[in-house]
Formats: structure tokens, sequence, C-alpha cells
């Protein structure tokens, strides 16, 4: 009886949601005039809809809610939740109607820019934006990659790392980052993606790349930004690469990791890769033939020597060795005093 009793109210939920018309319809811009709204789904299915005041909109920043009322939405990726049954639309020029719906919220989600990137073999894509992403589209929608961010290094908060900062000192960090720009072959990035996709248009998933900074260690003198680049291999699979910078945390001057130590880089490798305890004596050579004293990030707890993708010739990935302060005093002791996290002695 109880199972019956739930199974009623469930019926009884989905019978009122149904009463008041309510669901998403997702689709492509396929009309846009004052007050109205038409998308065309995946399956060429034409629905408007009616904008109003009362209407929720959430928008990238290429647009407005003055431009969805007032019907100057460009071709974009959107999803509706339709609200009642509001009469029909006709398109005169085109000769066409469709259902009309009222408007309760819009999710605007991608907007085509209307320029594009050309590839080697005069490809063009399609260049879309987001909130905080880039899509790169062949025609027809079809999506072929996504670019994320970057995000960081200012407004990014991470537990344990005091990462408030003067104006000045986050000046210098951020013209170092924008110097920096990109750890990634954008171009390169795209024209496999297209390989891909034109080897199996059928089965393709559009890929990802994405650039994030955020701070990682810090004390009363420096702070620490790791930079995360997550990319496709060209299998598809993904694989993830990180590098460090050291700043002065009260001029935000950069410091090399070197300077960090109080010992040479062939001496620090020794020292590391020992209390690492690689027992495979192939993979420790590889190692130490591409040791590099950037390839070490202070953390709050340890510290990591990370070998990126491609620096080990037997790893198909990057390769990273975290090693706790607390029970490797011999590297701690190499550790200049004031490069020492918080904690830590």
């Amino acid at each position: 009886m109880k199972r019956m009793l739930t199974l009623l109210l469930a019926l009884a939920m989905l019978a009122a949601l149904c009463a008041c018309g309510e669901e998403t319809v997702a689709g492509f811009t396929a009309a846009s005039v004052p007050g109205v709204l038409v998308l065309a789904g995946s399956d060429g299915e034409r629905t408007a809809f009616h904008l109003t005041e009362d209407t929720a909109f959430f928008l990238p920043p290429e647009l407005t809610q003055e431009d969805m009322l007032a019907g100057r939405c460009p071709d974009a990726d959107i999803s509706v939740t339709r609200g009642r049954r509001d009469g029909s639309f006709t398109n005169a020029i085109q000769d066409w109607t469709c259902k009309a719906y009222d408007a309760k919220t819009v999710n605007v989600r991608l907007v085509d820019t209307g320029t594009a990137t050309i590839l080697s073999d005069g490809t063009e894509l399609e260049i879309w934006r987001g909130r905080s992403e880039t899509v790169y589209m062949l025609p027809g929608h079809q999506e072929l990659l996504t670019e994320s961010g970057p995000t960081g290094p200012r407004d990014v908060i991470v537990a344990g790392v005091d990462s408030a900062l003067s104006d000045a000192a986050w000046e210098d960090i951020t013209a170092y980052y924008d110097m920096q720009g990109l750890l990634y072959d954008e171009t390169a990035q795209l024209e496999s993606a297209y390989a891909a996709w034109q080897a199996d248009p059928n089965g393709y998933r559009s890929r990802t790349l994405s650039q994030d900074i955020y701070p990682s260690m810090s004390n009363e003198h420096i702070i620490c930004f790791t930079t995360t680049v997550t990319y496709p291999l060209e299998d598809g699979t993904y694989t993830a690469d990180q590098s460090c910078a050291v700043f002065d945390r009260t001029t935000g001057q950069p410091i090399p990791t070197e300077a960090l130590f109080t010992c040479s880089a062939d001496e620090l490798a020794d020292v590391f890769l020992t209390e690492a305890n690689v027992g495979d004596e192939a993979l420790l050579a590889e190692m130490r033939a591409a040791f590099r004293p950037e390839y070490i990030f202070p953390q709050p707890e340890h510290l990591t020597l990370y070998f990126p993708t491609g620096s080990l010739p037997s790893q198909k990935h990057s390769y990273i060795i975290g090693l706790d302060y607390a029970g490797h005093e011999g590297l701690k002791d190499l550790l200049q005093d004031w490069a020492l996290p918080d904690g830590v002695s």
C-alpha cells in the first residue's frame, strides 16, 4: 500500500507539472524580433517564445537583457524554460508558422561572434563564446573544441594559502602571467581535433582545453602559483601538465626556483630522487637526465617533483612524486629558511 501511495503521489506531481506546461526547450536561434525568440531544435522543429520583463535571463557578456527583448539575439545556443502555450508565431517572409509559449527563463550558453579561424586546409571554424569559454564549431553547429579560461591568478582562493597581496604586487604578478600567455599550442590542438573529426564524424566527441592558475603555497616572504594545463592527446585521452612560479609577496617580482634551495641543481636531484626511493632503475635514470629545478613545486605540507608530459620517454603522461616535509628531513634541510611554508621548521 505504501509503495502504491508513493507511486500515485509521483504520478500526481508529474500531472501537475504537465498541466503547468513547463519544460526546457533547447536549440539555436531561428529568429529574433522584438519580444519574440524562435529556436530550432536538433530535429529542425521551431518553437517561439514570448519575452517580457518577467523573463529571467542568463547571458554571456556579449548579450544584455535589452538586446534580447529588442530582438537583437544573434545565432546562439539557448535553452528556454517554457510556460503556458501562447498562440502561434508566423514568419511571413519565410512562410512558416510555429507554436508559441511564454518564456520563464532564457539561458544563452554560447553566442556566435561572427568571426572565424582558418585551418591549414582552408576550413573555417566559427568562433562562439560563452560566459567563460570559447567554442570552435564546424558549419552546422558541430562543436569541435572548447577552450576554457584561462582562469587566475587573481580572485582564486585556495584554503590554507594566504593570497592577500598589495595591489602593486598583484599588478606585477598579473603582468608576469599576461606575458606567459597560453602554455599550449592552440592551432595544433585545433588541427588535431579536426583530423579526429574527419576520421570519425559520427563518433567524434568535442574536445576541451583549459589553463588554470591558482595560489599553491605561501609564507610571509613568498607566494607560489601553479599553472595547470589540461589538454587532449592524439588518441583523445586527456593529460594535465603543471608548472610553478614563485614570487616575492611584497613586490610581486618572480624568484627563480633554484634560489629557494641552498644547494646546486645536481645535488638537489640526488637528494630528492634518493629520498623518493624510485625502484625502477631505468625510470630513475630518465628522471636524473630530465631533472630541472623548476620541476619542483613547494606545497604547504610537501615538496612535489613534477615531470611534465614528454619529459620521461617511458611515460605517456606526466609523472608526480610528492615528499612530505615531516618524513624527509634531508630534503627539508636543503630549503632556505625563508622558503619554508608556514608551520614547517
